[in-house]
């Protein structure tokens, strides 16, 4: 008997997911480089670099030092390193391995330059396309801090990159088109003004989830690193970005009391995350949908308990299955996690799970 609360992996789900997003990559000629920090699992990994994955993208040296461990040799880690002690952790990192990472400050490119003595380390420009989270914006003088990063002699400048996490904030799919062409949009006109100057680049790397499918009809994109496509959750559902026949994870949970307004499920916080919506949006009503109650409402989360109203109530002990509102966060907090596979459950391990540093 299944103990819950228990995070179930539809294998097939999953597999179309991963094929249908790397046929559209292909087809264009765009590389696919997932992130990491949607699964954790270095088994889903290596299903995806089957399928054609080039890479992945991490946004902790954690991460990307789980990767290395398990054998994978191409790793962007997507976030601003500025310390000299994750300087060396990336320095050590990339020995025998391709690594990249971002950068958005003088200060930033200082310490890496400096920490890479003797060495040299691909790096992108972090521009910040609408998110207003790390990254310079296409107004300020990034032709100027592109010239400073190509008079380091230890620091290669190969690329731009930037996350349109904004994306997740919109109310409807005509909104997600606009960011999704805007993103790539802005960053060739950026590589065109730097072209311009003499400064050539390579990549342009793109990425989130619900802009994926209208950025790689932007011709120019090099790269895309979507992570939340290999599974899709409530958010994506709410977006319209995907179809419930796409949401390959979900959380099995025993009703365990009644009360008059509805039902109490053993799945809360610490199962489900307290996300209303990624990157703070509060886009959505409620912590997940209930599969066998569509019309019951999550409407609050204990540590370990669910409160869900609904006109009808199932029986004590019967188990119901939900669609997390943000799968990645419940990867993240799940210390067990089951493929269904030919309709039998695998247990596997997600070894990434809290890595946060």
């Amino acid at each position: 008997m299944l103990i819950t609360p228990a995070v179930i992996i539809d294998y097939d789900i999953m597999i179309n997911n991963l094929i249908t997003t790397q046929r559209e990559c292909d087809k264009r000629g765009i590389n696919l480089r997932p992130h990491f920090k949607a699964h954790k699992t270095p088994l889903l990994a290596e299903i995806q670099e089957r399928i054609g994955a080039i890479g992945f993208t991490t946004a902790k040296l954690s991460e990307a030092e789980l990767l290395k461990e398990e054998g994978f040799k191409d790793i962007i880690v997507a976030y601003p390193i500025v310390t000299q002690s994750n300087v060396s952790r990336l320095r050590e990192l990339s020995e025998g391995i391709k690594v990249g990472t971002i950068v958005d400050s003088y200060e930033g490119v200082d310490v890496l330059n400096n920490g890479f003595e003797g060495s040299k380390l691909d790096v992108y420009i972090k521009i910040d396309t609408g998110l207003n989270r790390c990254g310079l914006k296409s107004s300020d003088d990034i032709i100027a801090f592109a010239k400073n990063i190509k008079l380091k002699r230890n620091l290669n400048l190969i690329g731009l990159l930037t996350h349109a996490g904004h994306s997740y904030k919109c109310s409807s799919l005509a909104e997600v088109m606009n960011i999704g062409q805007s993103e790539g949009k802005i960053l060739l006109d950026i590589k065109n003004k730097l072209k311009a100057s003499g400064i050539h680049i390579r990549e342009i790397s793109v990425g989130s989830t619900p802009t994926l499918n209208f950025v790689i009809d932007v011709q120019g994109v090099t790269e895309v690193r979507p992570g939340n496509y290999i599974f899709n959750d409530n958010t994506q559902l709410a977006l319209r970005t995907s179809k419930m026949d796409n949401c390959a994870l979900t959380v099995k949970t025993t009703v365990i009391s009644k009360k008059e307004s509805g039902f109490i499920i053993d799945a809360g916080a610490k199962t489900l995350g307290l996300d209303k919506g990624t990157h703070g949006s509060n886009i959505l009503e409620g912590y997940g949908k209930i599969l066998e109650y569509p019309e019951a409402q999550i409407v609050g989360l204990s540590e370990e308990h669910g409160f869900v109203n609904s006109q009808k109530q199932p029986e004590i002990g019967g188990v119901i299955t939900l669609i997390p509102n943000h799968s990645c966060v419940v990867m993240n907090l799940a210390p067990r996690v089951f493929l269904n596979k030919n309709n039998k459950l695998e247990n596997i391990e997600n070894k990434g799970r809290l890595l946060n540093y």
